[in-house]
């Protein structure tokens, strides 16, 4: 079926921008260093930060998923919430602000996260996002003998096309779902209730590469993007939005 993409409004005074957190899930936050402040990864801190963030206006509060710190001196990220139960509670702790949260596609099978994503649009009564991930750090999928050999950077990409074909199938269409592919199989299945946000809910992604940036151009509504100045970061925005366009969608791009 052609699947449509939303479309979503964009606060007017804002000239368009979107503007956002990301959590600080993870001990340590988003500061490297053993003189900053105390991060300690509590959900009191984090629900703080996402209320905070709702009464102040930001568009969305979004978390990654972490499984394994960095080590050294300051134990980086070693200690983490789960992202999925996180953000489930922060949606009933907050009143506008969107709601995203992150699935790495190596760990969970696509009509669980289907159901999982479809249960925080429930919670935040339509306001939650997916953030894709198609993992990049081998440490932490080796630890639980989930990281799958042979599937290379590229291949990954071609592993979550059919991942998030499935999810949206599951989210839109009225009947059970069946799905023969290459990665995943679907025997009539079962995905109630749907997601209030209609068609779906919002869809994102992080990404530089040719591979990544055409996957999200076809797959998802905005790709957070990193560039080394203004000019590279400028560059691979237009570059990212020429691809959406070739493919006959539109995306946003996000940076830091």
């Amino acid at each position: 079926m052609a699947l449509e993409k939303p479309k979503f409004g964009l606060p007017s005074d804002k000239g368009g921008k979107d503007l956002g957190i990301f959590m600080p899930i993870a001990n340590g936050g988003w500061i490297m260093s053993k003189n900053a402040p105390k991060i300690d990864a509590s959900f009191e801190y984090n629900k703080q930060a996402a209320v905070l963030a709702d009464k102040l206006g930001l568009d969305f509060v979004m978390s990654m998923a972490k499984w394994r710190g960095y080590g050294g001196d300051i134990e980086h990220w070693k200690y983490s919430l789960d992202a999925q139960i996180l953000m489930a509670a922060i949606g009933e702790a907050t009143e506008r602000v969107k709601v995203w949260t992150t699935v790495h596609t190596f760990l969970q099978n696509p009509a669980v996260t289907a159901k999982m994503i479809a249960t925080l649009d429930h919670v935040t009564g339509g306001r939650s996002g997916l953030n894709i991930v198609t993992g990049s750090y081998k440490g932490e999928f080796d630890q639980m003998g989930a990281w799958k050999e042979g599937i290379d950077h590229d291949r990954r990409y071609d592993y979550a096309d059919e991942w998030i074909d499935c999810i949206k199938r599951l989210w839109m269409e009225e009947g059970n779902v069946s799905h023969s592919g290459e990665f995943f199989r679907l025997e009539d299945c079962e995905s109630y209730p749907k997601p209030l946000l209609k068609p779906r809910p919002f869809l994102v992604c992080a990404g530089t590469s040719p591979r990544g940036m055409k996957f999200a151009s076809e797959q998802a509504d905005a790709l957070f993007v990193l560039g080394r100045n203004d000019e590279e970061l400028a560059q691979i925005s237009k570059d990212a939005k020429a691809k959406a366009a070739e493919a006959g969608t539109t995306l946003k791009t996000y940076t830091m």
